[in-house]
């Protein structure tokens, strides 16, 4: 919607958002400075032309509120596929002698691995250092020098479609068969060879594609990461709109992630998230997932307050659930503090530092969530669970 915006701007045309039917869908068209539109939500059918809109749409036009625009609950990379990493090599048949292979990597110092094909469709992958290995070993070329190489192959090579995703590309990074970082793997399409891949290449390209997705979206929780965030804020303060910024942080967390493990503190976590969710309006408050156990609420909603206290009671309530019948007697468990020094610690809770944004207050996104992160500090430091700061001087 933004492109064509821009494009309808550069071209001096008329842009009409058409099937506008819903207040929320009026609210992302006003949003993005869009100034005609046409819909159920504007007016009804009727046999003579109206000489105003609806009343909701009239509402949601002088209003200062910014919409939520959807986020993507795709953790990103989706356009990102094997072919990337495909670069052809010359195939040879499955019948090439070991001494016709060896002269090919002699003969060529940057090739690392010869895929076998018959017929197109690949049958082994030979490593060149795996290979050579052998090969200069008393007496190999004499007693296997006229044979067939295909003995000396990797016959369950890694096979990957050209057109696979991202996921399957970790799929790759996680099984146990770890061959392919020093083999390669053998791309093909549709069965039939197409090329060969890298796998440090591929170790790269994943890792460079989850860290720009982790900015985007947690791959955990699915929230928006920290750049949505700062894009959320930057409108609201562009269309100078009062709002509240929650940075919502867990007390006791490392504890309790050491001592159950990272697939309950995994849990704990998504708990978290969920919580903050559950108890925020979708169309008007924002909810970002920043990293760890840290997150952030622009609330626009007016009862932000009782929402927040709301929070901090469900996530104290649903905490304990995931603790042992032992623990639960105890009100707690033993751990390592950050010193190394074994104690007590009671449940897992919610810190909310809490900051009330004036219109014109800010000018900077970062300057906004470095202000709630000094407010959740204080909340975590008097373990009060919710502070709130009305004054940023105060700060």
């Amino acid at each position: 919607m933004r492109g064509l915006a821009r494009f309808a701007e550069i071209f001096g045309t008329t842009l009409v958002a058409e099937g506008i039917e819903t207040e929320a869908e009026l609210r992302v068209v006003h949003d993005l400075g869009l100034t005609l539109g046409q819909g159920w939500c504007l007016g009804r059918p009727e046999p003579l032309p109206s000489a105003d809109i609806l009343p909701a749409a009239r509402r949601v036009i002088a209003s200062a509120e910014i919409a939520v625009l959807p986020q993507s609950a795709r953790v990103g990379g989706s356009d990102v596929t094997v072919e990337r990493l495909s670069k052809w090599v010359e195939p040879q048949p499955s019948s090439l002698t070991v001494e016709a292979l060896a002269k090919l990597f002699a003969a060529d110092d940057l090739l690392k691995a010869v895929a076998l094909v018959d017929s197109g469709r690949p049958v082994g992958l030979v490593n060149r250092q795996t290979f050579m290995d052998r090969y200069t070993k008393p007496y190999f070329k004499e007693l296997y020098g006229r044979q067939s190489c295909r003995p000396f192959a990797n016959e369950e090579p890694l096979i990957l479609d050209k057109h696979a995703s991202i996921d399957a590309m970790t799929e790759v990074l996680t099984s146990p068969d770890q061959r392919y970082f020093s083999d390669g793997f053998i791309v093909t399409e549709n069965g039939r060879y197409a090329g060969l891949g890298n796998g440090q290449q591929l170790v790269r390209l994943v890792t460079e594609v989850r860290i720009e997705a982790a900015r985007r979206a947690n791959p955990l929780t699915l929230l928006p990461g920290n750049i949505p965030l700062s894009e959320h804020i930057r409108r609201l303060l562009d269309a100078r709109r009062g709002f509240v910024a929650c940075y919502a942080d867990m007390n006791d967390f490392k504890p309790f992630n050491d001592h159950y493990g990272y697939w309950l503190g995994d849990e704990m976590i998504r708990l978290a998230a969920r919580t903050l969710i559950s108890n925020c309006d979708p169309r008007r408050d924002f909810v970002g997932h920043v990293g760890g156990d840290d997150f952030v609420v622009l609330f626009q909603s007016e009862d932000w307050e009782r929402r927040c206290r709301q929070i901090l009671d469900t996530f104290r309530q649903h905490a304990r659930g995931l603790y042992d019948a032992p623990a639960l007697e105890r009100g707690g468990i033993e751990a390592e503090d950050r010193h190394g020094v074994v104690r007590f610690f009671p449940f897992p809770t919610l810190a909310l530092g809490v900051i009330v944004i004036e219109p014109g207050e800010f000018e900077r996104p970062d300057a906004v969530a470095s202000a709630a992160a000094a407010v959740k500090h204080k909340a975590k430091m008097a373990h009060s669970g919710l502070v709130i700061e009305r004054r940023v001087s105060a700060i």
